[in-house]
């Protein structure tokens, strides 16, 4: 967690961070300003990463306005709620929390590693935005929909799934049609 803190960037110190970072964080909060201004998905804009999500989180940024810190924050956020949600399903699988841990703290810290060597920043996936949480974020709730409908099969979490799902795959459709349709093979067989 504290390593995803750094990735929360202002107006003020946007331009000393990486340039992934800086040089696409227009692209990825362009499509939530373009919503936000009351644009329309596939009919004023063309959005590349999400068409479901920026939906989702204009009540946010309505609140507390879009901004570069707003929209980090919002991200940084988004990839902690998602990585808690796979601590969640190690530890239903495992059923043990400690067994959960052990599996957990080697998946974030590879989730974490620096991606480009050498450079004075820290940098990961979870620092573009556009992969984690952007394509990431649904189908890791997806997955834990999935590990709980596993673990209580019902028409209840069976149909939650199937929505959060499908809507999962609108939204993304590069991550998440395959973690909808995983999840529903994953079903299938259990």
């Amino acid at each position: 967690v504290f390593q995803l803190i750094t990735y929360v960037f202002t107006e003020g110190n946007i331009e000393a961070s990486h340039y992934y970072i800086s040089y696409h964080l227009p692209f990825t909060m362009g499509e939530f300003a373009a919503i936000g201004a009351g644009k329309t998905a596939l009919v004023d804009v063309f959005p590349q990463y999400q068409l479901l999500l920026p939906y989702l989180l204009q009540p946010i940024f309505h609140l507390f306005g879009l901004t570069t810190g707003s929209f980090t924050f919002v991200m940084v956020g988004l990839s902690v709620v998602g990585l808690l949600a796979l601590y969640w399903v190690f530890s239903w699988l495992t059923g043990s929390a400690l067994a959960a841990l052990m599996l957990y703290v080697p998946f974030v810290a590879v989730a974490l590693f620096p991606t480009v060597n050498g450079d004075p920043y820290r940098f990961s996936v979870f620092a573009y935005y556009a992969v984690a949480p952007l394509r990431y974020f649904g189908p890791w709730i997806v997955t834990l929909l999935c590990a709980a409908a596993i673990r209580r099969p019902d028409p209840f979490h069976y149909s939650l799934l199937f929505l959060v799902g499908a809507s999962v795959a609108l939204n993304n459709v590069d991550f998440g049609l395959a973690a909808w349709v995983g999840s529903l093979a994953a079903i299938v067989v259990s």
